[in-house]
């Protein structure tokens, strides 16, 4: 499996000279190295290939985690492995694939919630606004509160959000 951290690293628990500068930059958080750390355990009993670990978000009590590749084996059969991935980490984990679809990446994140739509608007006061539609009959679907969507996202396709339901 790859990630932002060495596979060595991920094994020992403990960060090279090249990972400690990436995350004294920012480059990489903490919580990457924590999620490494049992994605590399987990490797030991499960078979995680075609996979890339890209960057984790947090927000209360979920744990999200961007990846791309074959995300599938990160779920694995019956979600074997992403239950037993939100064990360890003691937080309910959802996997977000890397896409260029800003829209498969935000259906991804709210699973049973139907996304109609993702624009971008210009707008003249901001560079550039990202408007989020939901099905407003899914509203009761939501894992997340509500006041939280917007901030979420934004994190996830890296811009300012307006999240509407119609």
């Amino acid at each position: 499996m790859k990630g932002p951290i060495c596979a060595e690293d991920a094994k020992k628990g403990k960060l090279c000279s090249r990972c400690k500068e990436k995350l004294e930059q920012g480059e990489i958080s903490k919580l990457d190295f924590q999620v490494m750390k049992e994605l590399g355990k987990l490797e030991q009993t499960h078979i995680l290939f075609d996979v890339a670990f890209l960057k984790s978000f947090e927000f209360g009590e979920m744990l999200i985690l961007m990846c791309e590749g074959n995300i599938g084996v990160l779920i694995g059969k019956e979600g074997k492995v992403i239950k037993e991935l939100s064990k360890n980490m003691d937080r309910k984990v959802r996997i977000v694939g890397k896409s260029y679809s800003e829209k498969k990446m935000v259906q991804d994140l709210l699973g049973n919630v139907r996304v109609l739509g993702v624009n971008k608007v210009f707008t003249p006061e901001e560079d550039a606004l990202h408007k989020v539609m939901l099905a407003k009959q899914d509203r009761k679907n939501l894992l997340v509160p509500e006041k939280e969507l917007s901030g979420i996202i934004g994190n996830l396709i890296d811009g300012k959000i307006e999240v509407g339901f119609v």
